[in-house]
């Protein structure tokens, strides 16, 4: 038998890794996260320095990620890479995606950090919406539940994820180019054009 898995995802910066868990404990299941994964477990071939990140042995994780969803535990999974899951034939029960205004997750990350090339980066994904539409592509629209973690508190967001997998409901997809006003788009094109 496989686990039951909530998958939380995001872009870096949204709050994921926190969120999961403190949801793990409120279900009282288990709490992993991928980029942890990988660095314990030496799931990766290389380290590609410009953009700062491992390059992934794509099969060994495969691999590795079955073994662990196996078995009768609930597993609360965070990961920035929805694409993963599925290729281990992994069918969660709800995929719960974090979203943040483009703007504050510049400031979260600038405060980690992080270089202006993968601050860009991020804030271009999030603007574009690309982990929900992973998401969406991945799992479909009826599993994939939205929350924007712009202002709100964890213990919030956590009641929100819970409701959500409780009474099994989804909401996609934010669309922050409708969202923001005209300055705030300006200030977010200038922040993905410094990534060059």
């Amino acid at each position: 038998m496989l686990s039951r898995v909530v998958l939380v995802a995001g872009v870096p910066g949204t709050g994921k890794s926190t969120l999961a868990r403190w949801l793990a404990r409120r279900l009282n299941g288990v709490h992993l996260n991928l980029t942890r994964l990988v660095l314990e477990k030496g799931l990766w071939t290389s380290y590609d320095k410009n953009r700062r990140s491992f390059v992934i042995d794509y099969e060994r994780l495969l691999e590795t990620l079955r073994r662990l969803f196996a078995g009768e535990r609930l597993i609360v999974f965070d990961t920035h890479w929805l694409e993963v899951v599925k290729d281990a034939n992994v069918e969660p029960d709800r995929v719960i995606v974090l979203r943040t205004n483009p703007l504050v997750l510049a400031e979260r990350l600038s405060v980690r950090g992080w270089p202006q090339r993968k601050i860009a980066e991020n804030v271009e994904a999030e603007l574009l919406g690309v982990v929900s539409r992973e998401a969406v592509e991945c799992f479909g629209e009826n599993l994939v539940y939205e929350i924007d973690t712009s202002r709100v508190a964890v213990q919030e967001a956590v009641k929100l994820a819970c409701k959500a997998i409780e009474e099994r409901l989804s909401s996609c997809c934010i669309d922050w180019l409708s969202v923001l006003d005209e300055k705030e788009l300006i200030r977010v094109f200038k922040l993905v054009e410094a990534r060059g």
